[in-house]
């Protein structure tokens, strides 16, 4: 399965992070969070497609796919692998129609000690709301 999806930038906590967004018939269906520095993109991309694949223990995985400026396809893989449990929440949440609203006020209740203020940016960066 490929996916629309889009690329948003924050920090908490000091550390940087890249949020890739699938959207399915229009509407916010997955999330993938990365440390930026463990991966070398662009700041100006901004959209491209998440990849349902298999690694080589034939384990579930999500990459993410996009066009270079020369229009060659450029793939990172596996930006499921640090199967952060909020990315697995939102994803199922965002799978099961609820709002963006209800989705933030679950990530609320989460330590934000330990989380930092990760539901405040995906609110102000608009992560979750239509295409």
């Amino acid at each position: 399965m490929k996916i629309p999806c889009k690329v948003f930038r924050f920090k908490i906590n000091n550390v940087k992070l890249l949020v890739f967004v699938g959207y399915r018939f229009d509407e916010p269906f997955e999330m993938h969070t990365i440390k930026e520095v463990d991966y070398l993109l662009s700041s100006n991309i901004k959209s491209g497609f998440v990849i349902y694949a298999k690694n080589s223990n034939n384990e579930d995985r999500y990459d993410f796919q996009y066009l270079d400026k020369d229009g060659y396809h450029v793939t990172i893989e596996g930006v499921s692998r640090f199967g952060y449990i909020k990315d697995k929440m939102v994803t199922v949440l965002l799978r099961n129609g609820l709002s963006f609203k209800v989705i933030l006020e679950i990530l609320e209740e989460f330590d934000e000690e330990e989380y930092g203020s990760f539901e405040l940016n995906l609110a102000r960066k608009k992560v979750l709301l239509k295409k």
